[in-house]
């Protein structure tokens, strides 16, 4: 127990000091060998450190998972402590209503516990919460419960100074008075700690380094309801003071490769929490080659981070043109009684109260757009204060939104230089495909040009692997020497061997001259073994021998000979299923398993169809357009159990078929197999719990499912690409992701919001496979 101690206390000070890269590797290497109580602390030590890493998805997995380990063996304290950070990493995510429920777990936990300082703690969390949610009673309540508590943390001046923050929001300022005087008499002096008073809607956890951003407003010129320019100008000192963490907060996010929209969506939800706006739209003005230049919203949310579902409906369009044509602000504090805003229909049919607009500009250019708030229902949502911090965060969207356009445009670029270069790849070998399952492929032909080690190609009937083979040959130094194929599955095993290794004269009856087997034949070159996974037990004994020594025995010679050749293997059925069956040895299949490449099955490249198709067509010395346009529509249509294979065999029939005419669908006798089968068939057996079926021999749900089927035609994916593929939330995407994980059916790369996930290779490598 002492060393479990010493160990935890470790990682503790190392997250402490900042080296986070060390903590995690220790907490991640102790965590590979710990079980129990003691696994699920590492978990929360592991999920603190990730939280600190800024990894807010990430820390939430791991602090949910260790909640659940410890739930029945660790103390009260423990779990009100994983709670606390799961709510915090939680509110980071945007996530208010469950950040407020493990909050409230927290304050039950250390309430059981009695720890006033932890409960504390909790209930000053807990009305954060309620303040960004709009609950002013709620979010007063909380403060005033975190008082009774004994403890310094937080201070009691920041707790008066929150209460009256949110009194002032329930438009109660003599109350509010009262706070600010308790405030100052606990400590406060209404000017220092500027860092430090962060207010009940900051971040406390802004740890990023200071980014530019104007902290004053340039409101001169500009169409702002608000008449005194002295009380702005002090608007804007106080904002400097009060809110600097809020916007250095940003800084991470602005210096970050983030797509355009994520981005946008984050600016946006604090803005809306910031400025207590009920909801707020980032709009894009899209110049058009003779034509006026479009609107396009390209972020709308509302409070607590969530999406709207209509935007362009519901954003008033005559202020947001108003304010990107003129570069300049509009704030009214009633838009159906401002004057300047008189005949515009979408403020009257809206019946729009508070508005702020402010236009999006880089440097001294053109407005880009606009960053637009509402408060529909009460006047005089927007003071002073707010204008300043909208009109600052404006300009970090118009910075944000240029440099995640510049990267765009250059990533794309880069793309599809690389996809051209990949693309002229295959071409060059006789392959065709623009899919991004055959450019993987494309791409790994490349990487082998210098290599000679082992490769191992799967994937189903009639993909095409002898073609890749070839192509792996061609681009190789070995080019200009033989490549043999030779089938492991069409022979016997006693002419397999024959075959391969060759006989001498009179080694057994027929034997009546000595031949040359194919690893001698292919000296020098390649030897492409097609169907590996049929070969017979002793026949994979005897191919072990000849990889580890490069030696063969003929059939009825009392001496072995050295050959030199590449071995490409192939198979038909994933081998790590073969070896858990007990059908092929482990040893070799490590042997052999060296490179190995996923050719995609023709149903998750239909893209290609139409490329292969004129390919066959021109092979048949018929032009593409001999192929009608329903012909076509069916092929993409059809799921191709037999792949390349049945596409190009039903292309010959139906030239057949059709004569010197027009290709039909009526030609192509798809229907013969019956109808299509669905891309992936998982085999389900009897009910199981929560809804799910066995899939190779594993209990999953049909998400998990569907990224088994999206990693085997895009190789790749991110936790992101998971949660938009499937429509589930963040940490329950997590779970499915780390119960794959267990099972051993994925592998992950890279850490942190970098991390991506692949098919192992003990997963199913064919939705039909099993």
């Amino acid at each position: 127990m002492s060393q479990e101690r010493a160990l935890l206390e470790r990682l503790d000070a190392l997250r402490r000091a900042g080296d986070l890269a060390g903590a995690r590797a220790l907490a991640e290497e102790a965590i590979a060998r710990s079980e129990g109580a003691f696994r699920g602390r590492l978990l929360g030590a592991l999920g603190r450190i990730a939280l600190d890493a800024g990894e807010n998805v990430e820390a939430c997995g791991l602090l949910s998972e260790a909640a659940e380990e410890l739930a029945a063996e660790g103390s009260l304290r423990e779990q009100g402590e994983l709670c606390f950070d799961l709510g915090r990493g939680l509110r980071r995510l945007g996530e208010l209503r469950r950040s407020l429920q493990a909050f409230e777990r927290a304050t039950e936990h250390f309430g059981r516990a009695r720890l006033p300082g932890g409960r504390r703690r909790a209930l000053a969390a807990r009305g954060k919460v309620l303040y960004a949610l709009r609950d002013w009673k709620g979010a007063r309540g909380a403060f005033r419960a975190a008082l009774d508590q004994e403890g310094g943390d937080p201070p009691a001046w920041r707790l008066h100074h929150a209460m009256a923050r949110a009194y002032e929001k329930d438009g109660r300022r003599g109350e509010a008075e009262q706070c600010y005087e308790r405030a100052r008499a606990a400590g406060w002096d209404g000017l220092a700690r500027a860092a430090e008073r962060a207010t009940v809607t900051s971040s406390e956890d802004a740890r990023l380094p200071a980014g530019g951003g104007p902290l004053t407003a340039s409101a001169g010129d500009s169409l702002v309801d608000h008449d005194d320019e002295a009380e702005l100008s002090r608007a804007a000192a106080q904002l400097e003071k009060e809110d600097l963490v809020r916007l250095v907060s940003l800084a991470g996010a602005l210096n970050s490769a983030l797509a355009p929209e994520p981005l946008l969506e984050l600016l946006l939800d604090r803005a809306i929490a910031w400025s207590g706006a009920e909801r707020g739209y980032v709009v894009i003005c899209r110049p058009l080659r003779g034509q006026a230049p479009r609107l396009e919203v390209r972020a709308a949310r509302a409070v607590g981070g969530n999406t709207l579902a209509h935007p362009e409906d519901e954003v008033s369009r005559g202020i947001v043109g108003k304010v990107v044509q003129s570069s300049a602000p509009v704030v009214s504090d009633d838009a159906l009684a401002d004057a300047r805003l008189a005949g515009m229909t979408s403020v009257a049919e809206r019946a729009l109260r508070s508005i702020a607009c402010f236009p999006l500009r880089v440097r001294s250019g053109p407005a880009l757009g606009a960053l637009y708030v509402e408060a529909r229902s009460r006047r005089g949502a927007f003071g002073p204060r707010e204008t300043v911090l909208l009109e600052a965060l404006a300009h970090h969207v118009a910075l944000a939104f240029e440099r995640s356009t510049r990267y765009q445009r250059l990533a794309d670029a880069y793309e599809e230089t690389r996809r051209a270069l990949e693309e002229k790849t295959g071409a060059m070998f006789g392959l065709i495909g623009k899919a991004r399952a055959m450019r993987r492929v494309f791409r790994m032909i490349e990487k082998l040009r210098d290599h000679d080690a082992p490769v191992l190609i799967e994937g189903e009937t009639g993909t095409g692997k002898e073609l890749v083979a070839r192509a792996i040959h061609r681009s190789s130094a070995r080019r200009q020497a033989p490549f043999v194929v030779e089938s492991c599955g069409a022979l016997p095993e006693g002419l397999l061997e024959s075959e391969l290794f060759g006989h001498e004269q009179g080694a057994f009856t027929g034997a009546t001259e000595a031949r040359r087997g194919a690893f001698e034949r292919a000296e020098g070159g390649t030897l492409f073994l097609d169907e590996v996974g049929d070969m017979p037990p002793r026949m994979q004994a005897l191919l072990l021998r000849v990889l580890e020594t490069g030696e063969i025995r003929p059939i009825g010679s009392p001496s072995s000979r050295v050959v030199d050749c590449r071995v490409v293997c192939a198979t038909r059925e994933p081998l790590a299923d073969l070896v858990r069956s007990g059908r092929f040895r482990e040893d070799l299949y490590f042997r052999i398993n060296v490179i190995r490449i996923q050719v995609p099955p023709l149903r998750a490249r239909k893209e290609d169809i139409p490329a292969l198709a004129e390919a066959f067509l021109k092979d048949m010395g018929r032009p593409a357009s001999d192929l009608g346009p329903q012909a076509l529509e069916a092929l993409l249509r059809h799921s191709w159990p037999g792949n390349i294979r049945e596409l190009r065999h039903a292309l010959e029939r139906a030239s057949l078929l059709a004569g010197q005419g027009t290709i039909g669908p009526e030609h192509l006798g798809l229907g013969d197999l019956g109808p299509p089968a669905p891309a992936a068939t998982p085999r389900a057996g009897a009910a199981h719990p929560a809804g799910k079926v066995e899939y190779h021999g594993h209990l999953l749900n049909r998400r998990q499912i569907a990224l088994l089927d999206y990693l085997r035609a895009n190789g790749v994916a991110s936790n992101r690409e998971y949660v938009q593929l499937v429509k589930v939330s963040v940490p329950t995407g997590w779970r499915d992701l780390k119960d794959l994980l267990a099972k051993g059916l994925i592998r992950s790369e890279g850490q942190g919001r970098n991390t991506v996930y692949r098919l192992s290779d003990e997963a199913p490598q064919s939705a039909g496979d099993g």
